[in-house]
């Protein structure tokens, strides 16, 4: 499994709901949920941390 799993990353049920409200609200989109919890990735990802992860695995110039 190490070789297939490169993090993990644990949301609140608070930000699982507004990412609902917002996909509803905005798309039109109606999901459970625990399927909005990869949401939060890109956006980790996009920050200072996110870069040096990426950086470190050569994943920069993947995006």
């Amino acid at each position: 499994m190490e070789q297939l799993l490169g993090g993990e990353f644990t949301i609140d049920d608070g930000r699982l709901y507004k990412f609902l409200r917002d996909l509803a609200d905005e798309e039109d989109i109606y999901l459970e949920p625990s399927a909005l919890a990869g949401f939060l990735g890109p956006i980790l990802l996009s920050g200072e941390k996110g870069e040096e992860y990426l950086k470190k695995h050569n994943l920069s110039d993947k995006k």
